[in-house]
């Protein structure tokens, strides 16, 4: 019986802690969790040299009310050599994007990520709508990311 009743007693303890997560504890809204869970981030190299970080947020599974029809993707860049108003290509699955629009530090996604800074280059990027994987990666002049993959929610 003491067996019995230790081990209903772990049971609705550890039942108890199952219903909170780990963004419970901070003051953040739903779409910030969902951005915070969802934000890959890539190096930008030029051969083994690296230059500079890519973030980016899936739009169409944090804000999926405004973001369905293509693939939408909130682009966060820092380059060292300051080479990114260049030559910048952004490739989705190999294919180029449709819309790149260039946002000031402070936007309509700033509340989407903890670290807004000047010295950041932030975009918009849409793509033609696609599979159910999605590489993303960037290309700057001669320096290039790896792909970051995201999968759609089905």
């Amino acid at each position: 019986m003491k067996t019995f009743a230790t081990i209903i007693l772990f049971m609705l303890l550890t039942n108890a802690c199952a219903t909170r997560n780990a963004f419970e504890s901070f003051n953040i809204t739903q779409e910030q969790a969902k951005s915070e869970d969802s934000i890959l981030n890539v190096k930008i190299h030029k051969g083994e040299k690296i230059t500079g970080v890519m973030s980016a947020i899936y739009l169409n599974r944090v804000l999926s009310k405004e973001y369905k029809d293509n693939e939408y993707f909130y682009i966060i860049l820092y380059d060292r050599h300051k080479k990114t108003k260049e030559k910048i290509k952004f490739l989705l699955n190999g294919k180029e994007a449709i819309s790149v629009e260039v946002l000031e530090a402070k936007n309509r996604f700033s509340n989407l990520i903890s670290s807004n800074s000047d010295w950041k280059l932030y975009y918009l990027v849409t793509f033609k709508e696609q599979g159910s994987k999605l590489k993303l990666k960037v290309k700057i002049a001669k320096h290039k990311s790896d792909k970051l993959l995201f999968k759609k929610d089905n």
